[in-house]
C-alpha cells in the first residue's frame, strides 16, 4: 500500500485490484462493497490509510465469508448521480478542503476540547456514544460536576422500582461509571406543551428527539451551524463534528417530493447544480431521476386525452357547476353514455368512440395527472407550502 491513496472509484477498483494481485477486481466483489457503505465511507469520509486497509482486507474475503447483507439487497439509500471522473475529483478534493476549514472554526475546537479532549471518536465509540440515554437529558457540565465521563459512561431508562425499562414507561435515568451508578429523575418529557426546550439531533441513520440544554443538544446546536454553513447533511454534520467523517458535497442533485393540497397531487422535482457541471451530466442526472419518479408514465399524455379530459371536466361545471372530484365524492351516477355522444359528435375523427373509452381515457388522464404517484424506487416524500 505504497504512493498515494486512490481518490476516484475507478482509481479505487484498480488500487484494489492491484494490491490483490488480481487483473481486475470482480465485479461482485466491487458491488458487494458498493452495497455496504465500504467504498462511500473510504471516498466521502475517511480517505485515510486505515480505512483503506479495511476496504482492502474486506475485498480480499470470499463472498461467502463476508458479513452484513447479502448481494443485491437494498437499504434505501438515496442514489448518487453518476459524475464523470474529474468531476467526481473534484468534488473529493473540494469535500476535504470544506472539512478542513471546517475543523478549524472555534465552535468546533472548542466544543471537541471539552467533550473529547481535541480529539473525535472512533466508529463503534460514536454508536456507543449516542446509544446512551443521560447525555439526551443532561448537559455537559452536569457530567463534570458529578465526576461521570460523558463518552465512557452507560446509562439506561428506569422505572419507579429502578429496574430497566423503555422510554414510555421510564421514570428516570440510571448512568453507570467505573463500577458506580446514580440515579436521576425525568423531570421535563417532550410533549406539545414543552416541545419548544426539546431539540432533534440528526445522526447518519435516525434521529433522535434531546432537550436544547443537553449534551446532545450542544452537539446539535454546532452540528445545525455546521450543517447551514457547508451545505452538508444533518447527520453527516453529527458524524463529522464528532467522529471526523469528511461529509460528501454533492455538486448536484435531484430531490424528489410530492405537493399534496386538499385537492390534488403535484409531483415536483428539485435539481440543484454547481455550474462547473458538465452539461451532459446534469441531463443524465435529470433523466435518470425522471425516469425513477414517473415509473410508467414516463411519457407525454397524447393531445387526444388531454383533450377529452379537458372536454369532462367542462362538462362537469357546466352541468354541475361542481369538479369531478365533488362529483366522485357525492357518488353521482355520471352520465358517460351521454358525454360519449357529445364528445363524438364535436370530435367526429377521435378515436375514443365508445362510452368505455371515453371513460376510461379519462379517468386514466385524471390519475396521471392530478393524482400521480412517484415511481417505486423513490419514497414518498410528502412536501408542504413552506417548502415550496
Amino acid at each position: 500500500m505504497d504512493g498515494d491513496l486512490p481518490l476516484t472509484k475507478k482509481s479505487l477498483r484498480a488500487r484494489l485490484a492491484g494490491d490483490l494481485r488480481l487483473e481486475e477486481l470482480p465485479e461482485k466483489t466491487w458491488s458487494w462493497l458498493v452495497e455496504e457503505d465500504y467504498v462511500d465511507d473510504y471516498l466521502h469520509h475517511k480517505l485515510d490509510r486505515e480505512q483503506y486497509a479495511i476496504l482492502l482486507k474486506r475485498a480480499a474475503k470470499p463472498i461467502g465469508e463476508r458479513p452484513g447483507r447479502k448481494l443485491g439487497q437494498k437499504t434505501g439509500a438515496k442514489t448518487e448521480p453518476a459524475l464523470k471522473e474529474l468531476e467526481w475529483l473534484r468534488s473529493v478534493v473540494y469535500s476535504r478542503y470544506l472539512a478542513r476549514l471546517a475543523s478549524h472554526r472555534p465552535e468546533v475546537r472548542e466544543l471537541r476540547s471539552r467533550l473529547f479532549r481535541g480529539t473525535t471518536l472512533r466508529g463503534p465509540e460514536a454508536i456507543r456514544f449516542f446509544s446512551q440515554i443521560g447525555p439526551r437529558y443532561v448537559t455537559h457540565a452536569w457530567f463534570v460536576e458529578s465526576g461521570i465521563s460523558p463518552v465512557h459512561h452507560s446509562s439506561h431508562y428506569t422505572n419507579y422500582k429502578g429496574d430497566p425499562t423503555s422510554f414510555r414507561q421510564a421514570a428516570g435515568i440510571r448512568l453507570a461509571w467505573k463500577g458506580k451508578t446514580r440515579d436521576i429523575k425525568i423531570t421535563d418529557r417532550l410533549s406539545v406543551a414543552t416541545v419548544q426546550r426539546w431539540t432533534t439531533l440528526h445522526l447518519r441513520r435516525k434521529n433522535l428527539p434531546v432537550k436544547r440544554e443537553s449534551l446532545f443538544g450542544e452537539i446539535q446546536e454546532v452540528a445545525s451551524f455546521l450543517a447551514r454553513s457547508y451545505h452538508w447533511d444533518g447527520g453527516d454534520a453529527t458524524a463529522f463534528l464528532v467522529e471526523g467523517r469528511i461529509p460528501y458535497v454533492l455538486p448536484i442533485r435531484v430531490s424528489p417530493g410530492l405537493e399534496t393540497p386538499p385537492d390534488h397531487l403535484r409531483m415536483v422535482a428539485t435539481l440543484e447544480f454547481e455550474p462547473w457541471v458538465t452539461d451532459d451530466t446534469v441531463l443524465r442526472a435529470y433523466r435518470e431521476a425522471r425516469r425513477k419518479m414517473m415509473s410508467k408514465q414516463s411519457r407525454l399524455i397524447p393531445e387526444s386525452r388531454l383533450r377529452l379530459f379537458d372536454f369532462v371536466a367542462e362538462y362537469c361545471e357546466k352541468t354541475y357547476g361542481k369538479s369531478w372530484e365533488d362529483l366522485v365524492k357525492e357518488e353521482v351516477d355520471f352520465p358517460w353514455r351521454e358525454v360519449a355522444q357529445l364528445w363524438k359528435r364535436d370530435h367526429p375523427k377521435s378515436k375514443f368512440r365508445c362510452t368505455s373509452e371515453v371513460k376510461n381515457a379519462f379517468k386514466t388522464t385524471h390519475a396521471e395527472m392530478i393524482r400521480p404517484v412517484l415511481g417505486p424506487l423513490y419514497p414518498v416524500r410528502k412536501r408542504s407550502k413552506s417548502d415550496t
